[in-house]
């Protein structure tokens, strides 16, 4: 990306400031690693260089590695910069991403390409950005609290060896009294949904499809049973939070995901797998929505007469940060908006929350995420160093 300079001075609208070369050539370097979390892929080699970055920053570094059960390395990096303070601030990102089908882009996924305001690759909005962000402003602030910065990993699959293993498994590591999670848009966002995924299985009889009547098919005795479990979004939508996302007001949400059966077109399937995704609002217990779900399956199934069964894949809250607490109070000042906010999503800010942790999320985000084609914008990008600088500075 030799010519990214022109590109960039083509945008004479954007302030840049004397950290932009730094903030594209970093961002470059991250996104030419393909961290997906769905093969754990290249996690050691990001992880040396942003302990390398880190080090460079002035802060002393540890790389935490979790035991994962399927052998691949899940690092995590941690670094600390001790300003003799009373406090430390934790600052949190994640570094792995969706895995991504070049395919489907108009430039490599791998290689940075910067139009206009707009710098295209994977990870660029989620969450590379807001590595560069976090990493600049330390260079550009003169931060008068102590640090810890956690570049952590999975968070997109679920951050059981991210953020998840070291509140949990090291926690006696985690200096921060108070965190801001990197993981959003350009919004402080105090609250966060739960999620429960899962699966339902569908059992049938397999036969030959040259037979039918030896079998039963688990596709089509599962269509009008799934039809009438899909209304399930009706019952989720009638829990509103208190919250909006800046857009619309936050309601739970149930949705089918992934359907899977059969084996080859001459065999009747004895077998269907429905994958769910459920979530809730920040004010209610994941747990509570969980077993009204499982209330509604068990009825529908035996009104279906179908063989079914559900399973949980994990059960996970989200968080209320109170208002009032110092870190939103201090944030508010730093971003100059009063303004809170909660989130759709979930990230691994309910570690945090769980652990006692205050936390909020904020970020250069955009609608781009986990799409084909995604970038960040550079001035959001910029926007958020410059705001993560002043919270530094003002803590």
């Amino acid at each position: 990306m030799a010519n990214w300079r022109k590109r960039i001075n083509s945008v004479p609208q954007i302030n840049f400031r004397d950290t932009l070369n730094y903030d594209v050539d970093l961002l470059e370097r991250l996104v030419a690693i393909d961290t997906n979390s769905v093969e754990s892929k290249n996690y050691e080699q990001m992880a040396a260089l942003l302990k390398g970055e880190l080090k460079e920053a002035g802060a002393k570094v540890e790389v935490l590695r979790a035991d994962a059960k399927d052998g691949r390395p899940r690092p995590n990096v941690i670094g600390h910069i001790d300003n003799g303070a009373e406090e430390t601030l934790g600052l949190n990102a994640h570094f792995d991403t969706v895995q991504t089908d070049p395919r489907g882009w108009k430039t490599d996924p791998f290689r940075l390409e910067v139009h206009g305001d707009k710098a295209f690759g994977r990870g660029t909005a989620d969450d590379k950005s807001a590595i560069v962000a976090a990493l600049s402003a330390l260079k550009k602030a003169e931060s008068k609290v102590n640090l810890e910065i956690m570049f952590t990993c999975d968070e997109e699959i679920g951050g059981e060896y991210g953020v998840g293993w070291l509140v949990s498994k090291m926690r006696h590591k985690i200096r921060s009294e108070r965190v801001v999670v990197l993981d959003g848009r350009r919004r402080i966002v105090v609250g966060a949904c739960g999620r429960a995924p899962g699966k339902i299985t569908v059992t049938g009889a397999e036969t030959h499809s040259a037979y039918p009547f030896l079998g039963k098919n688990a596709i089509t005795s599962s269509l009008p049973f799934l039809s009438k479990i899909q209304k399930f979004e009706d019952v989720a939508a009638k829990y509103v939070s208190k919250f909006d996302n800046g857009e619309r007001k936050i309601y739970g949400r149930f949705n089918l995901t992934v359907l899977r059966s059969g084996v080859q077109d001459n065999v009747i399937p004895g077998r269907l797998e429905a994958l769910f995704d459920l979530r809730n609002i920040p004010e209610v217990p994941m747990n509570v929505m969980a077993q009204k779900f499982r209330q509604y399956f068990e009825r529908v199934a035996k009104e279906c007469k179908v063989d079914a069964e559900l399973e949980f894949s994990y059960i996970q809250n989200g968080f209320i940060t109170n208002p009032k607490e110092k870190l939103v109070r201090k944030f508010s000042e730093a971003a100059d908006d009063s303004e809170l906010y909660g989130a759709f999503g979930g990230d691994d800010g309910r570690f945090f929350h769980k652990a006692g942790i205050p936390v909020l999320d904020y970020g250069a985000q955009n609608e781009s995420m986990h799409k084909d084609n995604e970038y960040v914008s550079i001035k959001e990008m910029n926007r958020a160093r410059d705001t993560l600088a002043r919270l530094l500075e003002i803590f």
